[in-house]
């Protein structure tokens, strides 16, 4: 079986080299691993039934313990386990967040499924089957790899049995090294367990790259589309094929439109949870010592440094007058204002052959969203990569 790359190579899909080279679903061990709804439902409710017990659990302990340290004016101890609650809670929080993306990218890609394209060729519908993969293999690296650690992570501190708590705590566990015989243990699987959530972070970002393959596949499939219109027929002046490229026309509209929307989705969701979760990362690498919290950090900069490879499809510069010929028997395009005659009201007042070539130069020069270099990646404005145009349809006259 070829490739995802070379699948989509082979049906006129460019991808960037940074998909082609890397292969971002390396976990390809779970590609077809599909489980049945009812146990994938009940996993993911237990998960988040499980965190937010431990949540709660743990809370309702802290303030109990925050009150009788206050009560006994034990103000010292107040001051050291108030940093450790500050850490538990938001080390809880950042997992609460990655669940919480994980499902709203999921809930989405659900939506973006019920969009489908006026079309018979079954090739192209496997080509979006193939990315949706892509996008269920993500979420899932980040439940199987994380769930033993986790487990790991909150079972080992329960062994101590000079701690003087009941509830565990999964993050930062305060016992002293010279009383606990199982200090060395409880530190290690607490770094240990800390790079599946890493990895959960970089799978959760990485599903933001396959959803621009989603949407470069879908702007592709639309230019396609629009090719096609009027070419069924040599009688273009006829009645009943006018009323039939309009028809096409304005089914090519509301699906651009829906692309550009569910685009618009996609980037306010990892804008507004990755702006947070890195809040929370600051304020956690300030209430407490370097270790390896700090070296969470470093890492993940790493990888988004990394794995930040600029991702842009082929663009034709909107603000510059082009002069192209599109074919030899179709239509010459000279000297036209791009900006003026595609994104302004002048569009609707056109014949079908005109609004047929500005279509598709709007398809072909659409702008989808870069992946920057540097930690704060999905924490730029949308009007800066993706100019969100919703073009209006109206019969000429």
């Amino acid at each position: 079986m070829p490739s995802f790359s070379e699948f989509c190579k082979s049906h006129g899909i460019h991808l960037h080299p940074f998909f082609v080279n890397r292969q971002v679903y390396f976990a390809a061990g779970l590609w077809y691993w599909k489980p049945r709804s009812f146990w994938k439902s009940a996993f993911y409710s237990f998960y988040r039934s499980f965190v937010f017990i431990l949540v709660t659990a743990t809370a309702v302990d802290q303030i109990l313990d925050v009150y009788l340290l206050v009560k006994t004016e034990n103000l010292r101890q107040l001051a050291k386990d108030s940093c450790s609650i500050t850490v538990t809670m938001m080390v809880f929080i950042k997992i609460y967040l990655m669940g919480m993306r994980t499902h709203k990218i999921e809930e989405l890609e659900q939506d973006m499924m019920r969009v489908r394209f006026s079309r018979t060729n079954p090739d192209d519908e496997m080509i979006w089957n193939r990315a949706s993969n892509m996008i269920h293999t993500m979420t899932k690296i980040f439940y199987i790899l994380g769930g033993p650690c986790v487990f790991c992570w909150i079972f080992f501190p329960t062994l101590d049995q000079t701690a003087k708590r009941m509830v565990p705590y999964p993050v930062v566990y305060p016992v002293d090294p010279y009383e606990s015989p199982h200090f060395e243990i409880i530190y290690f699987f607490q770094s240990v367990a800390l790079f599946p959530f890493l990895f959960g972070i970089i799978s959760v970002d990485l599903s933001y790259c396959s959803y621009v393959i989603v949407i470069i596949a879908q702007l592709e499939l639309l230019g396609s589309d629009i090719r096609k219109i009027g070419t069924d027929s040599p009688l273009s002046g006829n009645g009943e094929n006018v009323s039939r490229e309009q028809e096409a026309l304005k089914r090519a509209v509301i699906f651009h439109n829906e692309i550009l929307r569910q685009l618009k989705k996609i980037h306010e969701i990892h804008h507004d949870i990755f702006c947070v979760q890195m809040s929370l990362t600051a304020v956690e690498l300030a209430f407490r010592d370097c270790g390896y919290n700090f070296g969470s950090i470093l890492f993940d900069a790493w990888v988004q440094c990394y794995w930040g490879s600029q991702l842009q499809e082929k663009v034709i510069p909107v603000k510059r007058r082009p002069q192209m010929q599109f074919s030899t028997d179709f239509f010459h395009f000279q000297g036209y204002d791009l900006v003026k005659d595609i994104y302004d009201s002048q569009w609707v007042d056109m014949d079908n052959k005109m609004k047929k070539m500005f279509m598709f130069m709007m398809v072909n020069a659409q702008r989808v969203p870069k992946l920057k270099n540097g930690i704060l990646i999905f924490a730029l404005p949308l009007y800066q990569d993706v100019s969100l145009i919703y073009t209006p349809y109206m019969h000429p006259g």
